[in-house]
């Protein structure tokens, strides 16, 4: 992995770590894993144009007894991956973070899998996107894989990366 896409990772890990998270659950080790299952591009924002994305996943996690209502933090790290075949102004920047805050999730000692969303309006490029969500729950850090997309007006994209 470059430098150049390891920073943004390490400010990531930083954020939820510097962002508190009130939690009920004590996860054991090693037992709170989060995943983006899919990113959904539509016009969610009624402008007329399909540049807003929906991210759909899972945080899934376990406890000693079953707990309800934890609260965590979910950060998301976006970047825009370029193909070559975007020239056009960069006055957005190429990369993102965004947070939220959940409430309502529930463990179990088997795992429990609480689905989360997020919406991300007016994506500013045409062409790839690659986005990462990381949690913080009691203390435990999880990041997800980064999951690529393409909203509709893109070129062929990011192949062979």
């Amino acid at each position: 992995m470059s430098l150049k896409k390891f920073v943004p990772l390490l400010f990531i890990i930083g954020i939820l770590l510097a962002v508190p998270a009130q939690v009920q659950a004590r996860p054991n080790r090693n037992t709170t894993s989060i995943m983006i299952d899919d990113v959904v591009v539509h016009d969610y924002d009624g402008d007329g144009v399909k540049d807003d994305a929906k991210i759909l996943g899972t945080l899934t996690l376990a406890s000693d007894k079953p707990k309800t209502n934890i609260r965590c933090v979910i950060a998301y790290y976006l970047t825009y991956v370029s193909d070559g075949t975007y020239d056009g102004p960069m006055t957005y920047g190429t990369s993102w973070v965004f947070y939220k805050t959940y409430t309502g999730f529930s463990s179990a000692p088997e795992g429990t899998d609480n689905a989360f969303e997020y919406c991300i309006d007016n994506l500013p490029y045409p062409g790839w996107y690659s986005i990462r969500a990381g949690s913080r729950v009691k203390g435990q850090l999880a990041i997800s894989e980064a999951f690529l997309f393409d909203p509709p007006g893109g070129g062929p994209g990011p192949i062979g990366r």
